[in-house]
């Protein structure tokens, strides 16, 4: 009788065994699950620190989940890392597996100057006149280099910037890079250029392009719509002399 009770308890105990053994197992997979992600952008943060793509200060591009952050680094850790955006000044914290797993465009590691196209329009009729062209060409050139913001990086100083000159389907392009210490400071010339161009080329007589309608055979329809009112007119008049003959008769006859 006490062996089968041995035995009876073994069994209960075995499956007790069992049961805590499966239980222990699932919680093991639920806790992976959990910790998975965490896990990888420990991983990943890890990978950031060895090889350092960027540092503390950095100003960068990157794409996450579709969207376009461009801004600087402000901290990182193991599992993340924060971006404060230059457009909004918003902090951006993304987990170091995206950020390890898509392009970053490091702005700081470009040369000491940061570099970016200018374009402006002039109209066909401007730019068909050679002195005119030419002189749109060195106003450009002159406006670059007069503004505080801009790095002058010719060899040679006494020589205009290269202006790229491309024909649109309703305008002459003119295109140059400008170059500056900073990507803000880029910004910044771009505009000021800009407005100096529009006082630059209003006194030169230069006009810039811009998109317009321009209506033709106005006058057709305004002749077409005169005729149509004389013609309502005369109707109307010689209703109202028809009227009055009418009126007339009837007098003389009574």
């Amino acid at each position: 009788f006490t062996v089968i009770q041995i035995a009876s308890l073994s069994n209960v105990l075995s499956k007790f065994a069992n049961t805590i053994l499966m239980s222990s197992s699932l919680v093991v997979v639920v806790i992976g699950f959990i910790f998975q992600e965490g896990l990888s952008n420990i991983v990943h943060g890890t990978i950031i620190a060895l090889f350092k793509p960027f540092d503390i200060g950095d100003r960068v591009e990157v794409v996450v989940a579709g969207e376009k952050i461009s801004g600087y680094i402000k901290s990182m850790t193991l599992r993340h890392t924060v971006v404060l955006s230059i457009i909004d000044n918003a902090e951006s914290i993304i987990p170091n597996s995206l950020l390890d797993n898509t392009t970053v465009k490091n702005l700081s590691k470009q040369s000491s100057s940061k570099r970016y196209p200018l374009t402006v329009s002039i109209t066909y009729e401007d730019a068909q006149t050679e002195d005119k062209l030419k002189l749109a060409k060195r106003l450009f050139s002159d406006a670059v280099f007069e503004n505080k913001n801009t790095v002058d990086v010719r060899d040679d100083k006494n020589e205009d910037l290269f202006i790229k000159v491309d024909l649109a389907e309703s305008a002459v392009t003119l295109t140059c890079f400008i170059n500056t210490k900073t990507a803000e400071d880029n910004y910044i010339a771009c505009s000021e250029i800009k407005e100096a161009l529009l006082e630059k080329y209003h006194e030169a007589g230069i006009s810039f392009a811009y998109n317009h309608l321009e209506l033709t055979g106005g006058l057709r329809i305004l002749e077409g719509e005169e005729k149509v009112m004389q013609k309502k007119s005369s109707s109307h008049n010689s209703g109202k002399n028809a009227g009055n003959n009418s009126g007339n008769n009837s007098g003389k006859n009574a």
